[in-house]
């Protein structure tokens, strides 16, 4: 694993749930990210709306774990962002991902 991986592995963060549904962590500035997913048209939309967050200790491991057992409705369809799928993206309900975080936290 590299570095930057091990040392986001044990942050504290805000784990954030956008729909399609974008499963990922940002810090310190969750406004700033919306706007970043918006104006970059990430996943192909540009209409991102903040449905949940949570602070959590070890973002990488709660947001590994989460993508790992929502794998099965990866959005392998969804609009590339410079050449690869967001592999934050998931073809799930609101409700899923949501109680997906809460076990893993």
């Amino acid at each position: 694993m590299a570095v930057a991986v091990d040392v986001r592995f044990s942050w504290t963060s805000i784990l954030h749930i956008v729909g399609l549904v974008k499963i990922g962590c940002c810090w310190p500035n969750l406004d700033k990210r919306m706007q970043n997913l918006r104006s970059h048209g990430y996943g192909g939309a540009r209409d991102w709306k903040l449905v949940f967050e949570t602070h959590v200790k070890a973002m990488g491991r709660v947001e590994g774990a989460v993508h790992k057992h929502l794998a099965a409705y990866a959005a392998e369809d969804a609009s590339y962002r410079g050449g690869e799928i967001p592999s934050e993206l998931f073809d799930c309900t609101i409700s899923a991902a949501i109680e997906t975080v809460k076990a893993e936290i």
